[in-house]
């Protein structure tokens, strides 16, 4: 099943783009009485999940209490690259809240070991 189109962008009358999902609503026991698409559609959320996280560590105090810049914020919630200013960003996190460098586990594909940690 083809998804169907969620959203037309049109510009002096004339359809730009078209962009096409998946909307699924479910309960709290996972039935999905209200589903646009393919309900049952296996998905990756990955980097989605990214800004809830992100809210989360601003919403418990978290940002606060580390002192996290806006920068550092911006890290926890989207997706990089891995350029010196991402790492300065993720090193400046791991040393305020006292985590040793080395427990992280990911990072660029360069820097990744052998085994892919």
């Amino acid at each position: 099943m083809r998804a169907p189109v969620l959203v037309e962008f049109a510009r002096g009358g004339v359809v730009e783009s078209r962009h096409r999902g998946t909307v699924v609503v479910a309960d709290a026991q996972g039935n999905d009485p209200h589903a646009l698409g393919d309900a049952h559609l296996p998905v990756y959320v990955r980097s989605a999940l990214k800004p809830f996280a992100a809210a989360l560590v601003a919403a418990e105090g978290a940002a606060d209490a580390f002192g996290f810049s806006v920068p550092e914020i911006a890290i926890i919630g989207g997706s990089h690259s891995g350029t010196d200013e991402d790492v300065a960003a993720v090193v400046s996190i791991l040393d305020k809240a006292g985590v040793p460098r080395d427990a992280l586990r990911n990072g660029t594909k360069e820097a990744q070991q052998p085994d892919g940690r």
